[in-house]
Parts: structure tokens; C-alpha cells; sequence
């Protein structure tokens, strides 16, 4: 198994109609999102400079996520957040039916001729850690900033979720992606493939996050001094038996899975904004910084904080 050197994911079937309807529509998605996310930056990096926030573009991106004048320049907008989150979605989905990741997970898994009670159970262990990660553990140290007070249950229930799980399979077929680019250019054994799209997909997950995601599309959401809890507890052991899982059996479809449950947990648990939303995250100087700081959060409306006196 982990000596397998056969791979996983060919591109044999890609030109399948029903993939090409799937790329096709994923394709669209991407012109339609990508066009109207860079009109709308354009739009209000104009507004900004007109009002002298900021003086060049160039600048902003090399400050870090949570520095203010950063957070000042360009201010969390759901909208955008959206959009850029669906360009980037539809992109990975483009990339996983090119390199076969899409077939192999959703249209032509690999033949399962042993379906073993060992394997049932390694199964099993990886959606008990994911729940235990994602949705119990995760939440603890995850505040919404008032966002919870616009997202009735019904939002939560259904745009959050569903938000949850095309984030979840999107990213899981982009970790993939790399797998399947890896396996074609060295033709090595698994674990040696494995190894080197853990380094180069985990160098990817740390700066995607934190030069981009985490400031343009997912609004704030970290209790600081919990960071090192959800990376011990939560996304470590994610990626240590949902990827075993992977390198052992090949079932791409289970990791996409996996994944999927994952971020419909932290979706919830950070109460994405309505696409219409006026939400603004808090001035960084005012985030909440440890967990018994907690309920604080609350007291943002997404515009503004209602009692200024208790912060």
C-alpha cells in the first residue's frame, strides 16, 4: 500500500461528457466571479485612494493580515468575500478535473475488491476525529463577532453548511491536485509522494491562509491564545489520520469527505455573512485576545460595538 508505486489518479477519463459539463460550468463560475470580484476591487481601491486611505495596492498586500492600516485600506466586505471564495472554488475544481483528482473521487473511484472490517474502522476513526476537531473542539476557541445575531438557523442550517461542504471539497481535491501532479512527475512509491505533498501542500495551506483567506475572505474569527490548541488538537491530528487514511486505501472519495464534514463544522462555528451583509470585522486593536474574553465578541453589531465603555 504505502509501497504502491501505481497511481492513484490518471487523466484517462477527464473528456467524459458528464466532467465536462462539471469543468464547463466550473469554468463559467470562475469568468463570472473572478470578472466581477476585480471590478468590484477596482471600485473600491478607487473610493479608498479618493479618500486618501491608501496610497498603492502594492503596499497593502505586503502588510500582514491584521495590520491596521491594512484593515483600514480594505475592510472585510462580504460580497467580495464571496465572490473570491467562489473564483477560488470553481479554480480548484477546474484544477482537480485536468488532473484527474475530479474523476477519481466523484466519477471513476478506484475498484474496491476488499472491503475489510480494518479498513471499516479506519474509516470510521477519521470522521470521529474530524467531528471531535471540528465541531466540538474547533467552535471553543472561534468567535463570530455578532455575526450569529444575522444568521437565523435556518442560514446557518442551509448557506453555512452548504458553504461548508463546497469549501471542504474544494480545498481536499486541491490537496489532491498536488498528490496527482507529485505522482506523474516522480512515478515513486506512495509514501514518498505523500511526503513531499505534505511539505508542499502544508507551505501552501500556512501562506494561502495567512496572506489571503484569512484577510479577504474568512471574516475574523480566532481567539488568539487558542491558535495552538486547534493546531495541536484539531488540524494536526486532521491531517495525520484523514491522510494515512488516503495513502493507505487510495479512496479519494472518503478524504474529499472527510474534509466536507470538517468545514461544515467551522463554517457554522464562525457564522459566514449573507452574501448582502454590511458586516465590517472589529478594529484589530479591539479583537477578542483570550477565551475568558469570549462573550465580548457579541457585543459587535458588525458595524460598530455597542458598549464602547467595556472594551
Amino acid at each position: 500500500m504505502w509501497t504502491d508505486t501505481e497511481p492513484i489518479f490518471t487523466r484517462a477519463d477527464i473528456y467524459d461528457a458528464d466532467q465536462l459539463y462539471v469543468a464547463g460550468a466550473a469554468g463559467v463560475v470562475f469568468v463570472l466571479c473572478f470578472s466581477a470580484s476585480l471590478i468590484q476591487f477596482l471600485r473600491r481601491r478607487s473610493e479608498l485612494q479618493s479618500k486618501m486611505v491608501i496610497t498603492g495596492i502594492a503596499e497593502q498586500l505586503l502588510l500582514p493580515a491584521d495590520h491596521p492600516v491594512a484593515r483600514a485600506a480594505l475592510p472585510y466586505k462580504a460580497s467580495a468575500a464571496w465572490l473570491q471564495a467562489f473564483t477560488f472554488f470553481s479554480l480548484c475544481i477546474l484544477l482537480s478535473w485536468r488532473t484527474g483528482v475530479l474523476s477519481a473521487t466523484f466519477f471513476h473511484p478506484l475498484p474496491r475488491p476488499v472491503d475489510t472490517l480494518e479498513e471499516k474502522l479506519f474509516g470510521a476513526s477519521t470522521f470521529a476525529v474530524v467531528l471531535l476537531g471540528y465541531w466540538v473542539i474547533w467552535p471553543m476557541g472561534t468567535v463570530s463577532y455578532g455575526r450569529s445575531k444575522e444568521c437565523s438557523l435556518t442560514y446557518s442550517a442551509v448557506m453555512c453548511t452548504l458553504l461548508g461542504v463546497i469549501d471542504g471539497a474544494c480545498e481536499a481535491q486541491l490537496f489532491l491536485v498536488f498528490w496527482a501532479v507529485i505522482e506523474a512527475s516522480f512515478g515513486w512509491p506512495r509514501w514518498g509522494t505523500a511526503l513531499l505533498t505534505f511539505l508542499v501542500q502544508g507551505g501552501f495551506k500556512a501562506n494561502w491562509d495567512q496572506l489571503y483567506w484569512n484577510k479577504y475572505v474568512a471574516p475574523e474569527h480566532n481567539v488568539p491564545t487558542w491558535n495552538k490548541w486547534k493546531i495541536l488538537f484539531v488540524h494536526v491530528p486532521n491531517v495525520l489520520v484523514t491522510f494515512s487514511f488516503f495513502i493507505t486505501y487510495g479512496v479519494a472519495w472518503m478524504y474529499v469527505a472527510s474534509q466536507a464534514v470538517a468545514l461544515v463544522g467551522s463554517t457554522n462555528a464562525m457564522k459566514f455573512p449573507r452574501f448582502r451583509s454590511n458586516y465590517t470585522n472589529p478594529p484589530p486593536d479591539t479583537w477578542v485576545k483570550d477565551f475568558e474574553d469570549k462573550p465580548r465578541a457579541d457585543l459587535w453589531n458588525g458595524t460598530e460595538w455597542e458598549t464602547p465603555t467595556m472594551l
